[in-house]
């Protein structure tokens, strides 16, 4: 976040005197010298590529800005960034259940499915208070084909979940009333507190439980 917070200011204090966009290559010689800088001297601490690729999600930004996509990047807070990415410096053993960062050390880990192919990309999110991992890979597969020849029509409704073509109808859980109930309690008690406290945060964080 901080990088990716000067990265951003440096380059608006650059616009603001009316010189051109500090490019991608020199925004990368900087961080170095942030690195060597004693003030700084805590990046250090930061595998490499998670800096870098902080600087590739700024870079980003600007070109989806551009391009009309979205607005002009803003500075993160840190309540708002809950993740980091990991890219090349990293290794996985599916068997331990381990993955290894650099300048982490070996992090134990419960996986919900096999790691395929090759990783190329770690991705690092805390949520609920609880950390998740994504590992982008690369694998060759061919074109998928669905075993099955048979076609079926779904139609939502509100009393019933689904009914299929076929006649058969799928109930709604009656669990999900509760649940229900319960979200529109913690929405409502959300709008009465001031966006950003500690308060709202803990009922956030509620509410995603509740999801």
């Amino acid at each position: 976040r901080y990088v990716y917070n000067r990265a951003l200011s440096e380059n608006i204090v650059a616009l603001r005197d009316g010189n051109p966009r500090i490019k991608y290559k020199e925004m990368r010689r900087r961080v170095v010298s942030w690195c060597a800088d004693p003030s700084t001297k805590w990046l250090k601490e930061v595998p490499a590529h998670t800096l870098q690729c902080a600087l590739d999600s700024l870079e980003m930004g600007y070109r989806l800005f551009f391009s009309g996509v979205c607005g002009y990047p803003t500075l993160k807070k840190k309540k708002d960034w809950r993740s980091f990415t990991v890219q090349d410096s990293f290794a996985v053993d599916s068997e331990r259940g381990a993955i290894r960062i650099t300048k982490l050390g070996w992090v134990r880990y419960i996986w919900s499915r096999q790691v395929d192919g090759t990783p190329k990309r770690l991705h690092v999110t805390r949520y609920c208070g609880k950390w998740f991992v994504s590992i982008q890979t690369e694998r060759e597969i061919g074109t998928p084909v669905h075993p099955s020849l048979d076609w079926v029509g779904i139609d939502m409704g509100v009393v019933n979940l689904a009914t299929m073509s076929d006649g058969s109808v799928v109930r709604p859980m009656p669990l999900l009333d509760g649940r229900i109930r319960r979200m529109r309690s913690l929405d409502k008690s959300m709008a009465r507190k001031t966006r950003g406290g500690k308060n709202w945060l803990k009922c956030c964080q509620a509410l995603r439980i509740s999801y």
